[in-house]
């Protein structure tokens, strides 16, 4: 009786992908992400072997949008984003900074503020250092805005400021009674409207510009898509760039002869970190 014996020679080795930890980890089909809304540490346990997505991520960066500013102000510029595909990892500590977004330009009587940049965000660690900057604050009748990764709007006949190349687009120009609108990551900020977002790998827009704040005789400006505020007419306060995204404010009303909180522009959005790999 003869036995029959198979011998495997050679055989491959299982396919094993990136492990990792930090932020808010949520899934798609093969794929993992992880969102940091605060700053934080990634930490890869391992950058697995055998695929091409192996020890490879995909990462986006965000900062903190600018503040609209006050009294038929111009919109907060878009935080600067920088979105990077096929970097390589290793197996170490990844730093995440997030920053804030920029304060609101007030109501300083018939005047009004412009609108503060805000803070830049980062990722740090072997083989990677990506950093953006602030958005630029949006301007005001009485005060300068400020330039940033997308710039801000002008205001009260003035130009827009500019964006950082790689980053962002600058803010809309001024004429009348109605503020520019803040640049934006795809494009520029227009009277009054500000400029749209970036639309990443996880189905969310980043990076949209503030619209430009109005007196009661012209139409304010509305946000761009990316989190950014819209602007206001009359006695209304700009609105708040959307938390996470780096939108810029929206740049507040004209108002006569009043004081406090009303004409006010909106805050900017704080900025996030987002990296994506495959994990099976």
């Amino acid at each position: 009786m003869s036995g029959i014996f198979l011998t495997l020679v050679g055989a491959k080795k299982p396919l094993s992908f990136i492990s990792a930890t930090g932020g808010t980890e949520t899934t798609s089909g093969n794929f993992k992400f992880h969102t940091f809304n605060n700053s934080g540490t990634f930490t890869v346990n391992s950058v697995g072997t055998g695929s091409a997505n192996s020890g490879v991520i995909d990462y986006i960066v965000v900062a903190g949008g600018g503040g609209g500013g006050g009294q038929k102000g111009g919109g907060g510029g878009a935080g600067g984003v920088r979105d990077i595909t096929g970097a390589s990892v290793s197996v170490a500590a990844y730093t995440v900074s997030v920053g804030g977004g920029g304060n609101a330009g007030p109501n300083q009587g018939n005047t009004g503020g412009g609108g503060g940049q805000g803070t830049g965000s980062s990722i740090n660690g072997t083989g990677i250092s990506t950093s953006t900057t602030g958005g630029g604050g949006g301007r005001s009748p009485n005060s300068n805005g400020t330039t940033g990764g997308s710039g801000g709007g002008g205001s009260n006949g003035n130009s827009g400021f500019s964006g950082v190349s790689g980053e962002g687009n600058s803010g809309g120009s001024s004429s009348g009674g109605q503020g520019g609108g803040g640049g934006g990551k795809s494009n520029s900020g227009t009277q009054p409207n500000g400029g749209n977002g970036l639309a990443w790998l996880n189905s969310v827009t980043y990076g949209g510009g503030g619209g430009g704040g109005s007196n009661q005789n012209n139409n304010p400006g509305s946000g761009g898509s990316g989190g950014g505020g819209n602007g206001k007419a009359s006695n209304g306060v700009g609105d708040a760039g959307s938390p996470g995204t780096g939108g810029g404010g929206g740049g507040g009303g004209n108002v006569d002869g009043s004081f406090g909180a009303l004409g006010a522009g909106g805050a900017g959005g704080s900025g996030a970190v987002i990296i994506r790999y495959q994990f099976q």
